[in-house]
């Protein structure tokens, strides 16, 4: 091989892989520290630190039963700048004092209309905190757009009374769940795991969806808390895990080989 050949591959082994452009939404969520009355107001701001407009942004909260809330539509959101959306919470009469959880979901769609929604996670203090008793950890998982896969949560009641725990999975859109909701019966300073379908619904392959549990249970006050696992979605089944970088990085190894036989001459 001459000099010619060997400084076009020289080129090819320190050429920059070429980015796409990208959304990439960040959001702040603003609460009371301890909520009284029947309504309270919570705002959030929202980031979009990508580098292409999000479109149709649309933001709505996850709330449990009984509570409710407006939704707030942004239209489009241009890239480094920040948005600000502000929900009235009402509180269902009669609740318990204690912790709540609030999940903001948001929508947006890219240039190509493609949709995409992102959940965020927070709690609602009402009249007084409590505890977190029931602590929850969902493992990570790798889902084809085909197909399905069981998604662990590991569940741990740190209090000595039992407790029927009322689960819901919140999820994305592009993410289905099954059971969505479910109740779980845990003995005192018990663990237990559950399993739980995931399934890709629209999801974009090589892109991360991350997922919430909510774990909720009465007693003379409401006690909640969070559990999040990730959710990496691949093209085609579970089997067809390829990483991404593996065909880049194949080439660079064949480039790189060349050189080293040619100095070698």
């Amino acid at each position: 091989m001459d000099r010619k050949i060997l400084r076009i591959l020289l080129i090819l082994l320190v050429i920059p892989v070429a980015s796409a452009s990208f959304i990439r939404m960040t959001t702040n969520i603003y609460l009371e520290p301890v909520v009284h009355g029947t309504s309270t107001t919570v705002n959030v701001s929202v980031v979009n630190s990508g580098d292409e407009p999000a479109h149709d942004v649309e933001l709505s909260l996850v709330l449990p039963e009984g509570f409710s809330s407006n939704k707030v539509y942004l239209g489009n959101m241009q890239p480094n700048l920040e948005y600000n959306a502000n929900f009235h919470v009402n509180i269902t009469p009669g609740a318990k004092s204690g912790r709540y959880p609030l999940i903001l979901k948001l929508h947006y769609a890219d240039a190509n209309a493609y949709p995409f929604s992102v959940v965020s996670p927070s709690f609602l203090m009402y009249e007084e905190s409590t505890p977190i008793m029931v602590r929850g950890f969902m493992s990570e998982i790798t889902l084809g757009t085909e197909g399905e896969r069981e998604m662990r949560l590991k569940m741990s009641n740190l209090d000595s009374k039992a407790h029927a725990v009322r689960v819901r999975m919140v999820t994305p859109d592009e993410i289905k769940v099954d059971p969505r909701d479910s109740e779980i019966p845990l003995g005192g300073n018990e663990e237990k795991e559950v399993l739980y379908k995931i399934k890709s619904f629209g999801a974009l392959a090589e892109s991360s969806y991350v997922i919430f549990a909510t774990m909720e249970y009465d007693d003379s006050l409401h006690y909640s808390s969070l559990a999040n696992g990730m959710v990496k979605v691949v093209s085609g089944g579970q089997s067809s895990v390829v990483p991404s970088w593996l065909p880049f990085a194949a080439v660079v190894i064949l480039i790189a080989l060349l050189i080293y036989y040619q100095l070698k001459k």
